[in-house]
């Protein structure tokens, strides 16, 4: 798989066209993602980076180092994090809620 494709990959995965993802990346034209898509089009080490962001993956997926989609992961995490919190009391809940209020405090 190409680089080209994983990304065309990944931004089917999420959903987003062309278009969307030429936006989130501050391209005025789909074109430029088509072209990237295609292999037509070089990119630097910080565009690499900048794709990687907009398509919620990591740089070594896109560059096809590492076989795993990072997000595939993250999806998988959430997805037990999720569980554990609906076999949670609603009291459980409201604690786990103001902790993670706490950590996100002392990181600003």
């Amino acid at each position: 798989m190409t680089v080209g494709d994983r990304i065309r990959k990944r931004r089917l995965d999420l959903g987003l066209t062309q278009e969307e993802l030429a936006t989130r990346l501050g391209y005025k034209h789909k074109s430029s993602i088509n072209k990237i898509e295609l292999g037509q089009h070089n990119m630097t080490q910080s565009k690499i980076v900048a794709l990687a962001d907009a398509l919620e993956t990591t740089p070594s997926y896109i560059m096809g180092w590492d076989d795993e989609d990072e997000s595939d992961i993250k999806d998988d995490n959430l997805k037990r994090f999720t569980d554990a919190i609906s076999n949670m009391t609603e009291s459980e809940q409201e604690e786990l809620e103001n902790y993670m209020k706490f950590i996100i405090s002392k990181r600003k």
